[in-house]
């Protein structure tokens, strides 16, 4: 039987304390002092948070709490430079996608976070600016997160010549082991289709995948 949990501002304490050293960092978080059960406690408290703005009680259940954990652990391998939550519509991806958000922003500077849909970067793409400054944020920022990657069109054309911006900006920061968090509607044989081999092999190597098997809370008959 699901139990309505409630861990009151215990998870958001933890944060308080900055660290002040100028060693390395052991995790993907820069400055503040937390480990894999901290970042768990302040992920489930700030989803917690985001469902009753909806005006709805939060009923846990273990294949969201599952999602919380290796999201938490996620942040403590070293080796994986990018997070990839997929699965049908209306599960939770984008709910935990922006408690993922606040965690970076509370532990870097305004500028280093983003967080876009991939319909604002072919829209940026199509306007004809030569700058593309949001295509070019997404490949260069520090913290890149991504929702709805694959409901957008493949390709984009900019300026007579066709482009492939999702894909290049997935690539780029592959390359240069950037951190990037991508959600998805799409499963595996879907982001196949939509991406390809190309894209598909690195996110196989560097990212932590968590497929989402649990149909739309907003609708339970789908």
């Amino acid at each position: 039987m699901n139990e309505i949990l409630d861990i009151g501002p215990l998870a958001t304490q933890v944060y308080q304390n900055l660290k002040d050293s100028t060693e390395p960092p052991v995790s993907k978080l820069l400055k503040l002092k937390a480990d894999a059960e901290a970042v768990f406690l302040f992920l489930k408290d700030e989803y917690e948070k985001e469902v009753s703005k909806r005006r709805k009680g939060m009923v846990w259940d273990e294949q969201t709490l599952a999602a919380i954990d290796l999201a938490a652990k996620w942040f403590f391998a070293g080796n994986r430079d990018g997070l990839l939550l997929y699965g049908k519509y209306g599960n939770g991806k984008t709910t935990l996608l922006n408690c993922i958000r606040r965690l970076f922003k509370m532990d870097r500077l305004w500028d280093d976070v983003l967080m876009v849909t991939t319909a604002m970067v072919i829209e940026d793409m199509n306007s004809g600016s030569r700058d593309e400054n949001l295509y070019r944020r997404c490949c260069d920022v520090d913290v890149l997160l991504m929702d709805e990657v694959g409901v957008e069109e493949s390709t984009s054309i900019v300026w007579g010549t066709r482009r492939t911006p999702i894909q290049d900006i997935i690539v780029h920061r592959y390359d240069r082991r950037e951190i990037t968090v991508i959600s998805s509607n799409l499963d595996d044989n879907g982001l196949m289709e939509k991406y390809g081999l190309r894209v598909m092999d690195r996110i196989g190597e560097s990212y932590t995948r968590i497929a989402y098997p649990q149909g739309s809370y907003r609708n339970p008959k789908k």
